[in-house]
């Protein structure tokens, strides 16, 4: 009778209990490999990484914006300069 029990445990133990943690392991190992090439292919930003980006463009428009400030006044004032002053010494 113990012997019975005893293979019964066993058999129990290899079959049954390890057929499913072997089962539960490769799920769970396949979830994982899947998910690493997932975020491999289509990387996720956090959302740290978004403000950074946008802070990087809102840089790089100050100073496109502060360049063609720049020209426009320094072309602006050249001819307005010019203009008034002969109409000044006219009147």
């Amino acid at each position: 009778m113990v012997l019975f029990s005893l293979v019964g445990q066993i058999v129990e133990t290899v079959i049954y209990r390890s057929g499913f943690f072997l089962v539960q392991q490769t799920c769970s190992l396949t979830h994982w490999f899947g998910s690493f090439i997932y975020t491999q292919y289509n990387p996720r930003l956090t959302e740290v990484e978004l403000l950074c980006i946008e802070m990087k463009e809102l840089k790089r428009e100050i100073k496109q914006l502060k360049y063609e400030n720049k020209y426009e006044n320094k072309y602006e004032n050249k001819y307005e300069n010019k203009y008034e002053n002969k109409y000044e010494n006219k009147k």
